[in-house]
């Protein structure tokens, strides 16, 4: 209950349309896993690849939970045995690259055009924070599971940019 609390108050305080300090979007995103390990225990592992240096990159407010949530819902939970799911960022000319990878039953069908509301939000957000310096990719992996990754311009937070 007390993730739960944290989590909602720090809905409150951010407007959509904001960016924050990506180790603040991690916070919140570590929040929200805490809440769903109650929900899956042992079958679910949460495996981090984030660069130190990358921590001020500035990225959209609650932008990742709903990613993360879609591998969860559409991935984890589909699936009988154990599950991971992995968030890695990398930057590379000038571009920040956010991964989010589970190892679920992949897309159904593999449809990777077929958008949800949560993909469909998400697209929507980027589009009107970055226009076209943006891209959101959905892809069912070969063998099994899926992977979003989400590439914008790499800002840094004023605090950093000294």
């Amino acid at each position: 209950l007390t993730r739960l609390a944290e989590l909602l108050r720090a809905a409150l305080h951010y407007h959509p349309a904001d960016e924050v300090p990506l180790r603040e979007e991690l916070a919140l995103l570590s929040r929200y896993l805490e809440i769903m390990k109650v929900r899956y225990g042992e079958r679910l592992t949460v495996r981090y690849d984030v660069p130190p240096q990358l921590e001020d990159a500035l990225v959209p407010s609650f932008f990742l939970q709903p990613l993360v949530e879609n591998a969860l819902q559409h991935g984890i939970a589909r699936q009988p045995g154990p599950g991971y799911v992995d968030v890695r960022v990398t930057s590379e000319n000038g571009r920040l690259s956010l991964t989010i990878t589970d190892n679920g039953p992949g897309v159904i069908g593999a449809r990777t055009d077929r958008q949800g509301v949560g993909l469909s939000n998400t697209r929507r957000r980027l589009e009107q924070l970055y226009g076209p310096a943006q891209r959101l990719a959905l892809v069912s992996l070969p063998d099994r599971g899926t992977r979003v990754t989400v590439e914008l311009p790499l800002r840094r937070a004023a605090s950093a940019a000294v």
